[in-house]
C-alpha cells in the first residue's frame, strides 16, 4: 500500500518511515516530539492528575508566592524530574510543582535547580 507524502508530495510505501526531503523520520520511533514524556502527557490519567494538582494548589505559582505577587493567571504543572528521564515519577505528587508560564520556561531551561524547586514547593492546600 502506498501513501502520498505530506512533506514532498511524492508517493511512498505506507510503512516506510523515511522521506528524503523530510529531515525527521515519520512515525513514533523517529519523531522527536513523540518521546515517552510526550506520550505520557497525552495520557488521560495524567491530565486528570494535573487538573487536581492545580486545584489543590489553588492555581498559584509557587515562585510567585515567594515574591508575594501573582504575575500570570496561566498556571502550568512542572515535573521537577523530567518525564523523559523519570517516567516512573509521572504520577507522583512530590515530583510536581505549579508554576506560571514565565517561571515554567525558566525552570525548563534550568535556571532553578531541582533541589530549589523541591525546597520551595508549598504544602498542599497552600
Amino acid at each position: 500500500m502506498y501513501k502520498t507524502c505530506t512533506v514532498c508530495g511524492s508517493i511512498h510505501l505506507f510503512n516506510s518511515n523515511r522521506c528524503q526531503k523530510n529531515k525527521y523520520k515519520t512515525g513514533f520511533d523517529g519523531n522527536p516530539r513523540k518521546d515517552l514524556g510526550h506520550k505520557l502527557r497525552q495520557n488521560f490519567r495524567l491530565v486528570k492528575l494535573v487538573k487536581l494538582f492545580k486545584e489543590d494548589n489553588k492555581n498559584l505559582c509557587a515562585l510567585c508566592l515567594l515574591d508575594g505577587v501573582v504575575r500570570s493567571k496561566q498556571i502550568e504543572v512542572h515535573h521537577i524530574e523530567p518525564l523523559k528521564n523519570r517516567p516512573d515519577l509521572a504520577y507522583d505528587y512530590d515530583n510536581l510543582i505549579c508554576l506560571c508560564s514565565l517561571h515554567h520556561k525558566l525552570a525548563e531551561k534550568g535556571v532553578y535547580s531541582k533541589d530549589y524547586l523541591r525546597k520551595i514547593k508549598p504544602p498542599l492546600g497552600v
